[in-house]
């Protein structure tokens, strides 16, 4: 009975704090809103990395939207909001009430509370900001008609790449009026929304793909689309990113992409980054990025003409944190060939990491060991295994590296094959272990479990693991490599990659901090014997 009075004297305060917000809260105009402050990004000693968050903004009407665009924008936020009241009350206390027990950043907001919530350029997470947020829902469903509502949105959305505004947005991506673009370009667009840094073509150009088919699926639920219509549609071409607008150039903007994306999945995003004058200390120790952009240029300062074609990345990643102290992802600039390469090949690319891998296999191995797994051979690594220059796996024939030929042996012990790094006594550790225990002791280490598209990584397009795994034949990013070679430096304790230590808004308040949370992912032992 006390906890049935209990709630309802808070819903009787919701509703009564509701009821005020409604009382004294304005609505603002797309005219009227505040213009973004620039954001300041720093190394972690203090020092200024990058200053971003250029303005771009032109308010339009709705009649230059064409409706096929309105359309890929309902189909990508809010598909029923012709539909449906212009306030979700379940959605914003399942979002409310996540928020103030600190669990996953929720949305639970369709158009109309979007715009609510960007008039006020918040997102701090409290309840008073999602009553306000409510509130101001409300007043706008009974004050203003859907289409003028949808304008709002449309004129104050961010969609990456400094643009707010679908007009802003229309020139950044496409180069042309709103009133130009058609149904695919407009799906592009839509796509940008839900993580305009994540989902910008020159980013993240399959993800952003994915998510622009997801529009299109949406346009064809809502019956704005005919089948044949979404069978004609090809992803359009879009312009490249003016690096002017992100602040800086080269390999920095692809840190800072990354510093983005940090605080995104915390909730900040990046047009709160953009509009409250945020001051962001990252990770980034200034003396090792310049020690890893120069190891960068010397290594491959005297490329054949063959050798143009390197794609490179390299990441430091500090054992006992977690924190990202070096980062390059490649030129975000012309390559060694002298074509324009964006593309982030530290976090988002990814490629078979070969010999490099064998610690997971070899940590595999020494965990069942300990743990007196059954069916699996006891090995340390004093024991003697087989690392003959060729054997047959499966009906495979696999050998030693040419180089190898003078230290393989039908007898070796496991440190000597990890020394010279023999191909043939970690495919068969792989077999024996179970290749699929292998790729779980490497996700435990910090290997990413799905790739951006959401598939399963560590296995062929069929979802199955080999042998090979053994010796790094599936695709993994250099990210995720520096994180579970990190864990073995921290005696088996495994922190996930962050980029930003702490961030203040103009006033001095902070709205987000790291907290570390190390994990355990391999015996103490396992990790200083491997």
């Amino acid at each position: 009975m006390t906890g049935t009075w209990l709630l309802g004297i808070a819903a009787v305060l919701m509703i009564s704090a509701v009821t005020l917000f409604y009382t004294l809260s304005d609505i603002p105009r797309p005219e009227t809103l505040p213009l973004p402050q620039v954001a300041t990004i720093l190394y972690s000693d203090g020092s200024v990395m990058a200053r971003i968050g250029t303005v771009n903004r032109t308010i339009v009407k709705l009649d230059r939207v064409p409706a096929s665009v309105r359309w890929d924008i309902l189909a990508a936020e809010d598909r029923g909001f012709y539909k449906e009241p212009g306030v979700s009350i379940k959605g914003t206390m399942r979002a409310a009430i996540s928020d103030l027990t600190g669990g996953d950043p929720q949305g639970g907001s369709g158009i109309t509370q979007q715009y609510a919530k960007n008039a006020y350029l918040s997102n701090a997470r409290t309840l008073s900001r999602k009553l306000k947020e409510l509130a101001i829902a409300v007043k706008l469903s009974r004050q203003y008609s859907k289409d003028q509502i949808l304008e709002f949105y449309l004129n104050t959305v961010y969609f990456g790449r400094g643009a707010y505004g679908i007009q802003a947005a229309a020139e950044t991506f496409f180069g042309r009026d709103v009133s130009k673009l058609n149904t695919a370009q407009g799906a592009v667009l839509a796509a940008q929304l839900r993580a305009p840094s994540y989902y910008d073509p020159a980013v993240n150009p399959r993800e952003a793909q994915a998510r622009w088919r997801y529009v299109v699926r949406g346009m064809l639920s809502t019956k704005h689309l005919s089948q044949e219509q979404a069978d004609k549609l090809v992803y359009p071409n879009v312009l490249r990113p003016d690096n002017g607008t992100l602040g800086t150039t080269g390999p920095t903007a692809l840190i800072v992409h990354q510093v983005i994306q940090d605080l995104e999945t915390h909730g900040i995003t990046e047009a709160e980054i953009n509009t409250r004058g945020l001051r962001i200390q990252t990770t980034i120790d200034r003396n090792a990025q310049n020690v890893a952009l120069s190891s960068i240029r010397q290594t491959f300062a005297n490329l054949t003409p063959q050798q143009r074609n390197f794609k490179n990345a390299l990441v430091a990643v500090h054992p006992k944190t977690g924190a990202v102290v070096a980062y390059y992802g490649g030129p975000n600039g012309k390559n060694y060939a002298g074509k324009v390469d964006n593309f982030d090949w530290a976090g988002i690319g990814s490629r078979p990491p070969g010999s490099s891998f064998k610690p997971f296999t070899l940590a595999t191995v020494l965990t069942q060991t300990m743990r007196k797994t059954a069916a699996r051979p006891a090995l340390t690594i004093s024991s003697f295994v087989d690392g003959s220059y060729c054997v047959l796996i499966q009906g495979r024939q696999i050998c030693n590296d040419p180089g190898d030929r003078g230290v393989s042996s039908s007898s070796v012990s496991v440190s000597l094959a990890m020394k010279y790094s023999l191909n043939t006594t970690f495919d068969q550790l792989a077999e024996q272990a179970g290749p699929n225990n292998v790729a779980a002791t490497a996700h435990a280490a910090g290997i990413a479990k799905t790739d951006g598209n959401g598939k399963k990584t560590l296995a062929n397009s069929n979802g199955r693991t080999g042998f090979g795994i053994g010796i790094g034949d599936y695709a993994v990013r250099p990210i995720d490599q520096a994180v579970g070679f990190a864990t073995f430096a921290n005696n088996g304790g495994r922190n996930d990659p962050y980029f930003v230590q702490k961030a203040v808004d103009s006033n001095g308040e902070t709205v987000y901090e790291h907290k570390q949370a190390t994990k355990r992912a391999l015996d103490p032992k396992v990790a200083n014997d491997v």
